[in-house]
C-alpha cells in the first residue's frame, strides 16, 4: 500500500507533526525510522518540545504552515506510540477522511480503546473484520487530519493562532446532581411539610444554570475531544480505522482483541499486534 502511495497520480503533502516532551524511546524512534525514508511521500517533519500537548500541536500546525504552505494534510505521531510504519499513514491516506486515526488503547489494562462509537461493545468486532468506523472522538496520538479541516477551526488570538483547546463539557450526571441539591436545599430551608413555591425552586435553578457557566457541572475535555466536537459542529466527520492499529510504549496490547472487560496476559494478543 505504501508504494501505491508513492506512485499514485495524486502526491499529497503530509507533514509529520510530532510533538514531544524532549526523550524519545527506542520503540518510538524504531518505528519511526521505517516511516521517514528517502522514499516516501511526505514534505518534511516538525518535531515541537512543550510539557502542555495543546501548545505542543498548536505550535505543529503552525510551524506546517509557515514551512509548507501547500501542505495537504497532517499527521501527529506523538512520541509515546509504537508499531507504526509507512504502511499505517498510508492506510489513512487511503481512507481519506476529514479526520481518521489509527485504533489505539490506553497503555494500562484493561486497555480502554482512546475514543468513542456509538456502540463500544462491538470494537472487538470491528477489528477483526478490520472496519472504518465513523467516531464521536478520536485520540490525536496517531491521526491524519485533512488541511480543510485546519483551515476551519483556526482561531486567532493574541498570542497567535491555535486550533487546540483545553474546553469542559457538561457532566452528564449534572442533570440529576442538580435536582437533588434542589430538593435537599429547599428541605432543610422551608422542612418537610412545608409547600414549596414554584417560583423558588425556578429561582434556585436560574441560579445553578448561571453557575454553570463558571464550570460548575462540567468535566474538562482533553484538547483531542474538543477538538473532534469543533469540527464535527462544522459538518467535518470523524473516523477511526480498526485495522490499522498501533500502541503506546510501554502498552504491548495495542487493543485487548482477547476480551474487553478483563485484563489478559500480554503473551495473549501480541498477535493482533500490526508491525
Amino acid at each position: 500500500m505504501e508504494n501505491q502511495l508513492m506512485n499514485s497520480s495524486y502526491q499529497p503533502k503530509i507533514i509529520l507533526c510530532l510533538p514531544t516532551l524532549g526523550q524519545y524511546t527506542k520503540e518510538y524512534l524504531i518505528s519511526l525510522m521505517t516511516t521517514i525514508t528517502p522514499q516516501n511521500p511526505f514534505v518534511g517533519f516538525i518535531i515541537t518540545e512543550t510539557s502542555l500537548l495543546p501548545f505542543s500541536r498548536n505550535q505543529c500546525i503552525k510551524l506546517a504552515y509557515e514551512k509548507h504552505p501547500d501542505l495537504t494534510h497532517i499527521i501527529f505521531i506523538d512520541d509515546d506510540m509504537t508499531h507504526f510504519g509507512l504502511w499505517h499513514i498510508a492506510k489513512l491516506v487511503q481512507d481519506d477522511k476529514d479526520i481518521v486515526s489509527a485504533i489505539m488503547t490506553f497503555r494500562s489494562p484493561p486497555y480502554s480503546i482512546v475514543g468513542s462509537f456509538d456502540d463500544n461493545s462491538k470494537i472487538t468486532e470491528y477489528c477483526e473484520n478490520k472496519q472504518l468506523v465513523r467516531a464521536h472522538y478520536t485520540g490525536m496520538a496517531f491521526t491524519l487530519i485533512k488541511r480543510e479541516v485546519l483551515d476551519a477551526l483556526k482561531e486567532e488570538t493574541h498570542n497567535g493562532p491555535i486550533w487546540f483547546t483545553m474546553d469542559r463539557e457538561p457532566r452528564k450526571s449534572f442533570e440529576n446532581e442538580k435536582l437533588e441539591f434542589i430538593d435537599d436545599l429547599i428541605m432543610d430551608y422551608q422542612g418537610k411539610d412545608t409547600k414549596v413555591p414554584k417560583s423558588l425552586r425556578k429561582t434556585l435553578e436560574e441560579a445553578i444554570a448561571f453557575g454553570q457557566t463558571s464550570h460548575i457541572g462540567t468535566d474538562i475535555s482533553g484538547e483531542d475531544i474538543s477538538f473532534c466536537n469543533r469540527a464535527k459542529k462544522l459538518g467535518f466527520e470523524v473516523w477511526i480505522d480498526c485495522e490499522v492499529i498501533v500502541s503506546h510504549v510501554g502498552g504491548d496490547i495495542p487493543f485487548n482483541i482477547c476480551n474487553q472487560h478483563q485484563y489478559k496476559e500480554a503473551a495473549e494478543c501480541k498477535l493482533q499486534i500490526v508491525s
